[in-house]
């Protein structure tokens, strides 16, 4: 059962928070789940009340590493549903007790847009090529002599 209703943290509040790179679609929703069978498989379906973007995927952070992966789900219309066994992958504390914690959620990547990488004017590389020639000109002019 439910220590407490599963509640929907503000990303940000999470120590270390997740990457800027992720945009969760309605914060990270945080649970557990005591007095389960140790080693239970337990089914969750997460309704979010409108639907999800298909670039959605079910993110959660390792909580060794503290790297987010995309957690193995289903998203379909305003849900998302996944599986976690009790000390198996997505149970935070990793242990086979009775007891699961996660905290994940529906996220979608958003890659920054790219900086140009600063470069010469046109004219500028006109002028460096030119420098260029008339220098091996006369490093050339220089050998016939």
């Amino acid at each position: 059962s439910f220590v407490a209703d599963p509640q929907f943290l503000d990303e940000t509040t999470l120590v270390p928070p997740p990457p800027e790179y992720l945009v969760f679609f309605d914060g990270v929703v945080s649970f557990e789940i005591e007095s389960c069978i140790p080693g239970a498989t337990v089914s969750m379906n997460f309704d979010y009340g409108q639907p999800l973007d298909p670039a959605n995927q079910h993110h959660k952070e390792d909580p060794v590493s503290k790297q987010w992966y995309v957690f193995p789900s289903t998203i379909s219309g305003n849900s998302i549903s996944f599986s976690i066994t009790d000390g198996g992958a997505g149970d935070d504390d990793g242990l086979e007790d009775g007891n699961i914690s996660d905290p994940s959620g529906a996220a979608v990547v958003q890659i920054p847009p790219s900086v140009p990488i600063p470069s010469l004017s046109h004219l500028i590389q006109l002028l460096l090529i030119s420098l260029l020639l008339l220098s091996g000109m006369i490093a050339v002019k220089r050998k016939w002599l």
